[in-house]
């Protein structure tokens, strides 16, 4: 298995190894014709967000990436703290070797040292996941008052399936991740 690194938001080489992961994130998910990738902005907000990332980096070059932070999201039980998933993914020429699970499990280790119990993501492959122990939730997702979906791909998931997980709306208190 090869080593996974985690950079922390405070990390003194953050924002160039940043770059390196939105190298990644951008050849998985390129921007729409048009968009403005302000790559400053962007390594800027998830240092506030006070991220973590998971990564498999070879030569200096990510190849495998797991990003984690702390959203406090408002459920009918009141407010509750979890591990936001995100940008997971794998440069395509190394995908099989098993390297996503290995940054995903990586974050999800994580959790306690964020005092969290549980990890809530968004996710267009729900049977890797649930493969790693996390399961489906159907709650109605929204960003404050606005009542569209903040998340893009149409599966929520949480992690551990064990938790307790509310009933209900779930405002997720920002955009979707």
């Amino acid at each position: 298995m090869p080593t996974i690194h985690h950079l922390r938001y405070d990390d003194p080489d953050y924002a160039a190894k940043s770059v390196s992961q939105l190298n990644l994130v951008f050849q998985v998910w390129p921007p729409k014709d048009g968009d403005e990738v302000d790559v400053p902005t962007i390594i800027e907000k998830a240092r506030e967000r006070k991220c973590h990332h998971f990564t498999i980096v070879k030569d200096e070059e990510t190849l495998a990436i797991a990003t984690l932070f702390v959203r406090e999201i408002f459920t009918a039980r009141g407010s509750l703290p979890v591990g936001a998933l995100a940008g997971v993914c794998v440069h395509p020429n190394y995908r099989g070797h098993g390297w996503g699970r290995d940054v995903v499990l990586a974050a999800f280790d994580f959790l306690p040292r964020l005092e969290v119990e549980v990890s809530l993501f968004q996710t267009g492959v729900p049977d890797f996941y649930a493969r790693l122990g996390a399961r489906l939730v159907f709650n109605r997702f929204h960003n404050g008052s606005n009542p569209r979906d903040p998340f893009h791909d149409a599966h929520k998931m949480i992690f551990p399936t064990s938790f307790d997980w509310p009933d209900g709306d779930i405002d997720l208190g920002g955009p979707g991740y």
